[in-house]
């Protein structure tokens, strides 16, 4: 079995015959949409090993989108929410607008080089950039693997300089801009949560009402939601933790105990009743790819319109935090909020905040002894 490189207009294509049919015709395999010869050659001999030893598998018909979506849900269930969320943020926003519609079988190094271009006149981080391209590599990783390309382009690229590790949240205005669109959705508690608790996703999934005590202003976090759909306790003791709420938020749960009864009226005997604070319309728990749904679809139009930074989900949480320090609010407190093992943990995670913190400290002495 050989191969050879074929020149086709502009474009180039490796052939390789893989004998002959019954007539006595020669059978050939193309794999063309090369744009240079170097590239062509350089893949020649991995695609001529398969074939000979029978592992070659037919290219898919899938889209580098198809393809990424399923990848998707097979890594759901061995990531962690927030890696997760962060993989389905690089595939929706920044993979699949540049490069999502090229069949996977056809896919080069070039669109990749070109995906990375066109992210960088973005003005996004290198940080970002890099995360991007981490998820693309891991993907086709696992398409090389499984037979579903016959090599794999990234191994040619140089990965993008990392940035440093930035953090993400936004102003009090951007939180209460996203409330306001997101006022009318089933979901709005669990968002609302999100900001007033710093809560972990997981965590307000796993709310019970038994965890609530709206008279003493308090909630309890015992557990949390896994995204295969399974309770689990804190890791620590501190996780276990109780947060205290201010009023407009107990006045929020209580309205939407009440919607939710409404929901067991009309579901009746259809009606599941796990006693979860976050739950279906027939009482079922929401998993964690639900509420992602909700929250893609309110922040994309705001982000396309510059009125909000673009974040995780997850960052909610250090939105929360972030709000509370630069309002003077004890680390101490802000850690016991958290569920964070130290209050060192906190300073390490959020100092981008207590600088100004130092200088306002500075200022409030210096007026003092004035």
């Amino acid at each position: 079995m050989r191969g050879h490189i074929r020149k086709r207009g502009n474009k180039y294509a490796i052939v390789v015959d893989v004998g002959y049919d019954d007539r006595g015709k020669r059978k050939q395999k193309w794999f063309s949409g090369y744009s240079n010869k170097t590239d062509a050659e350089k893949d020649l001999p991995g695609i001529v090993a398969k074939l000979q030893e029978g592992s070659f598998i037919e290219p898919t018909k899938a889209t580098v989108s198809e393809f990424l979506n399923e990848w998707l849900k097979i890594r759901q269930s061995d990531l962690s929410s927030n890696t997760y969320d962060s993989y389905c943020r690089q595939v929706q926003n920044h993979i699949i607008p540049s490069i999502g519609q090229i069949p996977l079988s056809k896919l080069r190094a070039m669109h990749v080089q070109r995906m990375m271009g066109e992210l960088e006149k973005k003005n996004l981080s290198k940080t970002s950039i890099h995360k991007a391209y981490s998820v693309l590599k891991a993907a086709l990783k696992y398409a090389y693997k499984t037979d579903m390309i016959a090599v794999n382009i990234v191994d040619k690229l140089d990965n993008p300089k990392k940035g440093e590790k930035e953090m993400s949240f936004w102003t009090r205005e951007e939180a209460k801009l996203f409330l306001e669109r997101a006022k009318n959705e089933e979901l709005y508690i669990f968002f609302h949560l999100a900001l007033s608790t710093g809560m972990r996703p997981g965590e307000i999934l796993g709310l019970k009402w038994s965890d609530i005590h709206p008279e003493k202003k308090t909630l309890h976090v015992t557990r949390s939601l896994t995204r295969q759909m399974h309770f689990k306790s804190p890791k620590t003791s501190i996780g276990k933790r109780y947060i205290t709420l201010d009023d407009d938020t107990v006045s929020h749960l209580k309205a939407h105990r009440t919607k939710q009864k409404e929901h067991k009226m009309r579901a009746g005997k259809s009606y599941e009743d796990n006693n979860l604070v976050i739950a279906t319309k027939l009482g079922k728990p929401v998993g964690h790819r639900n509420v992602l749904r909700t929250w893609y679809r309110i922040i994309q139009p705001l982000v396309q319109q510059e009125k909000v930074k673009e974040i995780r989900m997850y960052d909610l949480r250090h939105t929360h935090a972030s709000m509370m320090l630069s309002e003077g609010v004890h680390s101490k407190i802000v850690s016991e909020r958290l569920g964070h093992a130290s209050v060192r943990t906190t300073l390490d995670v959020y100092s981008h905040i207590t600088p100004g913190i130092q200088e306002e400290a500075a200022d409030k002495i210096g007026s003092i002894l004035k």
